[in-house]
């Protein structure tokens, strides 16, 4: 059974056009299995545009595994996650898609 833990964290931007909206108050939980981190999500409470999380597995140096792109909002169906195909999460981000 999986274990969600929040964390705060900083996101990156996609470049956009100054008069478009980014998502806001975007945050990334870990997800933890029996003790051990394999994958987390990113939600964005607020804004406008889409969030996606990103994550890199501990064995894979060179490879980021990304979750779906999803809307901002408060709804679980707007949280964006990826686990680890195999072993545990080395790291994680967001990244933000702006909106007009």
């Amino acid at each position: 059974m999986a274990t969600v833990v929040t964390l705060a964290a900083g996101g990156i931007g996609v470049a956009a056009i100054p008069a478009f909206a980014f998502p806001s108050q975007c945050s990334i939980q870990d997800i933890y299995e029996d003790g051990v981190k394999i994958g987390a999500t990113s939600i964005c409470l607020s804004g406008t545009g889409r969030h996606m999380i990103t994550i890199k597995c501990q064995g894979s140096t060179a490879t980021w595994y990304d979750g779906p792109w999803k809307n901002t909002g408060t709804s679980s169906g707007r949280r964006s996650s990826r686990e680890c195909p195999l072993g545990t999460i080395q790291t994680s981000r967001f990244q933000t898609l702006s909106s007009s």
